[in-house]
């Protein structure tokens, strides 16, 4: 009978945080985030040039593969405005691998690549989105030695307002928010699937986060940046879609006040949003 009040309590504190979820929350965390919003830091890049590089600019005939010197000075080269490329922090030795897994991707000299020896050599180049693939998986004493290691790299080099960072981890990022640099909190609202009450709430706890981050702006793939999300989140925080390889698709994305960056793997880097 004990364990029977205790289920019918434990459910009925559900119902009710529930409840105030539904009718309560909404109204403060909208207050908040408009808050928020208007003293937003900006992202980096050039609002004129969308296009971005999806890990770099690839070319199989060439030879030059994804993550590497040669796709981002490849992507560079054909006009995109910056590039996307995927970074893992190697405990061992407290750096920064530009690769998409494990075990490390190896550059044209046979070697995994350093992010320091990336940004000497192609730094000069445009801009940089960083996805930290790993960083929401490192335990609180480890991301705050990868934090520290990204943004000191970041400062010494001088390009803190040609990079950001992106990750699902809202509190590491906010730790790197801290320290000026930019960054982009990757969310999966997912219109499609869920029901309108989820789908809401999936919402309403991004703008939570960035809230409390905040950050530079929101990212997810081009299949979750609905309507519906778009009317929720308005057009004051950026967007970064990913990643878009039909030219109409493309050019919709880009047309969006909302939205800072498409990545693509096409060279769909003419693309001018400003008419003067």
């Amino acid at each position: 009978m004990r364990l029977l009040r205790k289920i019918l309590y434990w459910l009925l504190l559900l119902v009710l945080f529930g409840l105030a979820i539904r009718w309560l929350a909404p109204g403060w965390i909208d207050e908040q985030y408009r808050e928020a919003v208007a003293g937003r830091p900006q992202l980096p890049g050039n609002v004129c040039r969308k296009g971005w590089g999806h890990r770099g600019l690839v070319n199989e005939d060439a030879n030059i593969r994804e993550n590497t010197v040669a796709s981002v000075r490849n992507a560079f080269t054909a006009g995109a405005a910056g590039v996307e490329v995927d970074i893992l922090y190697d405990r061992e030795s407290g750096r920064f691998i530009v690769s998409h897994d494990r075990p490390y991707q190896r550059d044209e000299d046979g070697e995994p690549l350093d992010l320091r020896s990336l940004f000497e050599q192609v730094g000069s180049g445009g801009y940089f989105w960083l996805d930290a693939k790993d960083l929401r998986e490192l335990a609180p004493w480890v991301a705050s030695d990868a934090v520290a290691q990204l943004a000191g790299l970041i400062r010494e080099l001088g390009m803190r307002e040609r990079v950001f960072v992106e990750s699902r981890h809202a509190l590491y990022l906010s730790w790197l928010a801290e320290q000026g640099i930019h960054t982009s909190l990757m969310i999966s609202p997912n219109e499609h699937k869920y029901s309108r009450g989820v789908f809401r709430a999936n919402l309403y706890l991004a703008k939570l986060a960035y809230t409390w981050g905040p950050f530079s702006a929101f990212s997810m793939n081009d299949y979750r940046y609905t309507a519906g999300v778009a009317e929720e989140l308005g057009v004051q925080v950026p967007v970064l879609v990913s990643t878009v390889n039909d030219r109409a698709a493309f050019q919709r994305f880009a047309d969006s006040p909302a939205i800072a960056v498409v990545l693509t793997d096409r060279p769909f880097f003419d693309y001018r949003g400003c008419k003067n």
